[in-house]
């Protein structure tokens, strides 16, 4: 007897297994509303226009909505910073922010501003930075 990853991967056709711990975005079924979360999120990117908020019971795809709206952006011209379930203090997040950007700061009375600094750098060099919460 053929194991079930086999199983579902052969009889339906998919690529892969469809069963993770994690959300896989090759194996997303679009649904309108997950289409048009999708759509939202890109426009919001692409547009820049600050925050896009993605809400939804548990269970409803929205990591992997997000996953699959920043796998669409160009990589050549947009960092993504991407945090899980952050339970952080406003410092830490700065900090985590900075670090995950590929900088640091010696002195944390400084970080907001290396981070200001940071994100001004990136935006006249035509890189789009994303922070991207997901809880």
């Amino acid at each position: 007897m053929a194991n079930r990853e086999t199983f579902y991967t052969s009889f339906f056709g998919l690529k892969s297994s469809p069963f993770h711990v994690t959300p896989d975005a090759d194996n997303l079924f679009l649904t309108e509303a997950h289409k048009h979360a999708i759509g939202a999120i890109y426009y919001g990117i692409v547009a820049r226009k600050g925050f896009v908020v993605v809400t939804g019971e548990v269970g409803v795809g929205k990591t992997s909505v997000l996953r699959a709206s920043l796998d669409r952006l160009d990589t050549a011209t947009t960092k993504i910073i991407h945090l899980f379930n952050p339970r952080l203090t406003a410092a830490e997040l700065y900090e985590t922010i900075l670090i995950e950007a590929g900088d640091t700061v010696e002195d944390q009375r400084h970080t907001l501003a290396a981070l200001h600094h940071l994100l001004l750098k990136s935006y006249k060099a035509g890189v789009n930075v994303i922070l991207a919460i997901d809880e």
